[in-house]
C-alpha cells in the first residue's frame, strides 16, 4: 500500500494543482487554492484514506504537510 504522502501527492495533482508536483511546505494562503478545491480536496482525502478531516481542523493547516501528519497520527 502507497503512504499516506504518495496517496496525498496525487489527490492535490487531480484536486489542487493538476499535473503539477504538489509543494508540501507551501502555506495555503500563498498556493491560491479555492475553497470549492480545498472542499473537495478534503473530501477527497477522507474517500480515499478513510480519515475524517473536521472543518475547523482543516481551518489549522498551514501546509499539505500538515495534512499528512493529521493522517499519519490517524492510521
Amino acid at each position: 500500500m502507497a503512504s499516506s504522502k504518495a496517496r496525498i501527492t496525487e489527490l492535490a495533482k487531480t484536486y489542487l494543482d493538476a499535473g503539477r508536483e504538489p509543494d508540501f511546505d507551501l502555506d495555503f494562503g500563498d498556493a491560491d487554492i479555492s475553497s470549492m478545491d480545498a472542499l473537495s480536496f478534503v473530501k477527497s482525502i477522507s474517500a480515499e484514506l478513510g480519515v475524517d478531516i473536521p472543518a475547523e481542523e482543516f481551518a489549522g493547516f498551514k501546509n499539505l504537510q500538515d495534512i499528512v501528519a493529521f493522517v499519519d497520527a490517524r492510521s
